[in-house]
Formats: C-alpha cells, sequence, structure tokens
C-alpha cells in the first residue's frame, strides 16, 4: 500500500522568499519540487505523485501539497513560514 502525505505550508507574509512564491506559480512549482529527492529525470512531480494547490481564505493564503513521498519541509528558507506534514491513511 502507498502512503499518501498531505502537507500544507502556510507562508509569513514577511517574509520576502515566500511572498514572491506565493505570487508566482513558476517560483512556487521550484519551491515545492526543492522539498523533494532530485536526480529523478525529467517526471520527477509524476513519479513522486505531487498536486499542489494555493489556498486564498480571509487569514490569508496557504500551500496544499499531496506527494508520494514525504516532503522535508526542513529544507524550507528559514522563518518561511509554518509547515506541517502528515501521511493519510485509510
Amino acid at each position: 500500500m502507498t502512503i499518501i502525505w498531505l502537507t500544507r505550508i502556510i507562508p509569513n507574509p514577511r517574509n520576502r522568499q515566500a511572498s514572491r512564491d506565493f505570487r508566482n506559480a513558476v517560483e512556487l512549482h521550484y519551491r515545492v519540487m526543492k522539498l523533494f529527492p532530485d536526480n529523478l529525470g525529467d517526471q520527477a512531480r509524476k513519479q513522486l505523485g505531487i498536486l499542489f494547490r494555493v489556498e486564498e481564505t480571509p487569514q490569508g493564503s496557504y500551500l496544499l501539497l499531496q506527494s508520494r513521498t514525504q516532503p522535508d519541509v526542513n529544507l524550507l528558507p528559514p522563518d518561511y513560514g509554518q509547515a506541517d506534514t502528515r501521511p493519510l491513511n485509510p
């Protein structure tokens, strides 16, 4: 059975890198991919089963990320924001 991981990242609005990433889809894609192992080839996102989207709420934006591999949220820049990861077990 494959474990699916769900990650939520709430950016720190005062962090310049987080603000830049959440304003630009390409930068956000790069940031997400940096949370996973390198050297997976051209189909890394497909191999890892990565899906992500930004949710907008009255309290601010946050990122929801689903993957088949646990992301290493410790690779986020210092003070980037709050990140929580958990497995989605049946």
